[in-house]
């Protein structure tokens, strides 16, 4: 039913912003009426119905403004940015997406992907949400959280923002070196402590943390014993985010951005 449909958690809001409709008119037209029914003048009648009318018109109109607008077919906005407070009011409701990690790990191309367009065009210089939806059948759809900037307080606001959180992780700042950085895995590192630490200084839980070490067509071709050195730190990450109650499910992943399946099985392994 439309009824259903309307965001009626916007009304007592409305009624209060429009109040004025009430707490000025109808008390003229109270006035107006007990005035007509306590004079004995010929125009008494007349004071009554314009008092009984300015009465009603003022709850009227009141109720009128305040009606609560329909909520907005997720589909319909496919792909377009919006504020967090319109995601509210979305028919049907959508999961939050975030995308943290230290710089260069490939959030703007990971970003790309995920929404089929260019980053550049999709920028905000607030936190907002870009509305987006898996790729088959059945179509299910999302919102990624993007804000303004790469610095770490920016990524905490993508964070308190988002009821599934995606870190990306490397093992070289580079975008085509196979070569390990042990001060990346130390970065790395760091940021997540920090990204646990807020999760507790704030007293949030996610539905779900997933951890994805990227960049997995460069350090497949390193040598069989450090890439053995970055499987075991990556499992000590995910050891980390597991003992703590960060997140009702904490998954983990090898990705990269070059490879087209492994955007389809990343979707598919998000809790939407």
């Amino acid at each position: 039913m439309g009824l259903f449909k309307r965001k009626w958690n916007m009304f007592f809001h409305n009624l209060k912003e429009y109040s004025l409709f009430i707490s000025i008119i109808f008390p003229i037209g109270l006035a107006l009426l007990i005035w007509g029914y306590t004079t004995e003048e010929n125009y008494s009648s007349t004071l009554v119905l314009i008092g009984y009318i300015l009465m009603i018109f003022s709850i009227i109109i009141t109720l009128y403004k305040s009606w609560p607008e329909k909520k907005i077919e997720t589909k319909k906005i496919l792909g377009d940015t919006i504020t967090l407070e319109t995601l509210n009011f979305l028919i049907p409701s959508v999961s939050k997406i975030g995308i943290v990690g230290p710089s260069s790990v490939g959030k703007t191309t990971l970003t790309e992907n995920i929404t089929q367009s260019s980053y550049s065009k999709v920028r905000t210089q607030i936190t907002a949400a870009i509305i987006c939806s898996t790729r088959k059948y059945p179509i299910k759809y999302f919102a990624l959280i993007d804000g303004p900037g790469n610095n770490t307080p920016e990524q905490f606001n993508i964070i308190k923002n988002s009821e599934i959180l995606i870190i990306l992780m490397d093992h070289n700042s580079s975008d085509d070196s196979k070569e390990f950085q042990q001060n990346r895995l130390q970065e790395i590192s760091n940021l997540n402590n920090q990204f646990r630490n807020l999760l507790n200084q704030e007293k949030l839980k996610l539905k779900q943390v997933h951890l994805l070490l990227n960049k997995r067509d460069l350090w497949v071709n390193e040598k069989e014993e450090k890439r053995e050195i970055l499987n075991n730190w990556f499992i000590e990450e995910v050891n980390r985010w597991n003992t703590g109650s960060f997140a009702n499910y904490v998954t983990s992943d090898c990705y990269s951005n070059r490879i087209n399946s492994d955007l389809n099985e990343l979707i598919k392994n998000l809790k939407i």
